[in-house]
């Protein structure tokens, strides 16, 4: 993978300890451009609105990409 820009990956983990349930945020692709619209097209679903814990927004993410992340530890013991 090619990061084309920097990202603040401190604010990232301040993200996650400012709200629980967030346990992945997944860097930004193609792929999740515009998601929400891609999934509604795709499955007919609507995505809750993104939040911004600790100010940082984030957008929900309703599958698991193949592509640079940062991920709870406990995340990955319970789900793979």
């Amino acid at each position: 993978w090619l990061f084309v820009r920097s990202f603040d990956a401190a604010a990232v983990l301040r993200a996650m300890d400012a709200d629980p349930l967030v346990r992945y945020v997944g860097a930004q692709s193609l792929t999740t451009l515009d998601y929400a619209r891609r999934i509604r097209v795709r499955y007919g679903l609507e995505l809750p609105p993104p939040r911004a814990p600790a100010g940082l927004p984030l957008a929900p993410q309703l599958l698991w990409y193949d592509k640079p992340h940062i991920c709870r530890a406990s995340h990955y013991r319970e789900v793979v």
